[in-house]
C-alpha cells in the first residue's frame, strides 16, 4: 500500500518479519492511534494475524478520531451514529513498530494511520493535515523557520480541536499573515 500523502511513510510486511525474527516470543500486537484529545485508542490483534495489517490494514471507524475524552461520539457533521459509523482502512506507520516493554505478556505496538478516502476524507488524521501542509509548504519552496514552524503546528492544534467542517471552512482557505491557500 502506498500513502496518499508523500510525508507519510507506511511501513512494510518486511519490517514486520524482520522485527518478528528480532523479538520471537510476541503474542499480541496492539495497533494504536491517537485521536484528537490525544487519547490512545486501538486494537490488541494476534500475532500470528498481525501481517495482515501490513499487507492490507486494519479496519476502524472513520469517527474514532473525533471521539471526546469519554469515548463519546458527538456525531460532527454526521460522522458516527448517523452516517451507521463506517469502517476505513488504517495502516502502520513506518519506523512505529515497537516492544512494549513494561507489560507482562510479550507484546509489541505500532502506529496506524487511516489511509482511505472511500467514504470520507483522510485528511481526518493529524497526520494527514500536517503532512499536506508541509506537502503544499514544499511546492512553493516555502521552508518556514522555527517561529513561522510553532504558529502553523498551534493553529492547526488549535483547529483540530474544532469539527469537521471548521477546519475545511477556514483552515484550509489562508493561513493568516502568510496568503498561503487553496490547501483543498
Amino acid at each position: 500500500m502506498k500513502s496518499k500523502y508523500k510525508k507519510v511513510q507506511l511501513a512494510t510486511i518486511e519490517e514486520f518479519y524482520i522485527f518478528l525474527e528480532k523479538h520471537k516470543k510476541i503474542k499480541y500486537l496492539d495497533v494504536i492511534l491517537g485521536d484528537l484529545s490525544g487519547i490512545i485508542r486501538g486494537k490488541r490483534i494476534p500475532i500470528s494475524d498481525a501481517d495482515k495489517i501490513f499487507k492490507s490494514g486494519v479496519q476502524f471507524c472513520y469517527s474514532t478520531f473525533l471521539l471526546d475524552t469519554s469515548g463519546y461520539c458527538p456525531d460532527a457533521e454526521g460522522r458516527g451514529f448517523t452516517d451507521g459509523d463506517p469502517d476505513a482502512n488504517y495502516f502502520p506507520v513506518k519506523n512505529t513498530l515497537s516492544l512494549v516493554p513494561w507489560h507482562k505478556d510479550s507484546i509489541a505496538q505500532v502506529l496506524i494511520t487511516i489511509q482511505d478516502d472511500s467514504r470520507y476524507s483522510s485528511i481526518i488524521d493529524p497526520r494527514n493535515v500536517l503532512a499536506k501542509v508541509w506537502d503544499d509548504f514544499s511546492k512553493l519552496k516555502f521552508i518556514p523557520d522555527s517561529l513561522a514552524l510553532n504558529f502553523i503546528f498551534s493553529y492547526i492544534g488549535v483547529a483540530l480541536s474544532f469539527p469537521p467542517n471548521f477546519i475545511s471552512r477556514y483552515l484550509f482557505r489562508e493561513i493568516p499573515s502568510t496568503g498561503i491557500s487553496g490547501f483543498n
